[in-house]
């Protein structure tokens, strides 16, 4: 190979690296540029309100979102509501919501944390947001007996 070939390949490897550096940088940008919701979910056996999950919602996205629903889905498809202060919630960049389930309020409708099967978040567009509890299941078992059924002793 003369020297000039050898230059015209390493410029052409120095133009693909640069290219494929550039394409990433601009992903980034674009997948940061929309709203994306992360939904966590937390089980607490005694809480101020007695037993109850913590629903967490971060917007790590730049676009502010709405939020229109929030609900626990039960293993037999039923959804728990919780009761909003403000039913209208709109989190900007990096913002966090909070909303807790105490199990106390659904008395009726539930026999034990272990009936939960997924925490569904819906926006103003309808794109569904999931937390599977299948996450939550080990802690609860760790936790939760019957014993220490505030819900219950609540019903006695």
């Amino acid at each position: 190979m003369t020297p000039e070939v050898i230059i015209g390949i390493k410029i052409s490897i120095a133009a693909l690296t640069v290219s494929i550096i550039s394409l990433f940088i601009s992903w980034r940008a674009f997948e940061r540029d929309r709203s994306n919701l992360k939904v966590t979910a937390e089980f607490h056996l005694e809480s101020g309100q007695g037993t109850a999950f913590k629903v967490l919602l971060v917007n790590r996205g730049r676009r502010s979102i709405n939020i229109e629903n929030i609900l626990l889905r039960l293993k037999s498809g039923k959804e728990l509501i919780p009761k909003l202060d403000n039913p209208r919630i709109v989190l900007d960049e990096n913002e966090l919501y909070i909303c807790w389930f105490p199990i106390f309020h659904y008395k009726n409708e539930i026999s034990g944390p272990l009936d939960i099967k997924q925490v569904e978040v819906y926006d103003s567009h309808g794109k569904k947001y999931l937390f599977p509890f299948s996450k939550l299941r080990k802690q609860i078992y760790k936790e939760w007996t019957p014993e220490n059924d505030w819900l219950k002793k609540a019903k006695q």
